[in-house]
């Protein structure tokens, strides 16, 4: 995961209009730029968990007597 968020934070601070080179960078800088892109990278997967989320719902009308998704409440039920 780590790697992932510097290479978006890397991103992220390229597409900045005379942004100096990344290895440049202060400490500081490259933490505000890593902090943006784990929000962003948090939003991405909320976005593809509630797009996962739409995609299964025909799946209840089919299987009514199951519960298609496992959420904690779920699982802690089981246990």
């Amino acid at each position: 995961m780590e790697n992932q968020i510097e290479h978006v934070a890397r991103a992220f601070y390229d597409v900045q209009d005379n942004a100096a080179a990344w290895e440049n960078a202060s400490e500081e800088t490259k933490e505000l730029f890593r902090d943006d892109a784990r929000t962003a990278i948090a939003l991405m997967h909320e976005v593809q968990e509630q797009r996962l989320l739409e995609a299964l719902k025909p799946l209840t009308t089919i299987l009514p007597a199951y519960d298609v998704v496992e959420t904690p409440a779920n699982l802690s039920d089981a246990a």
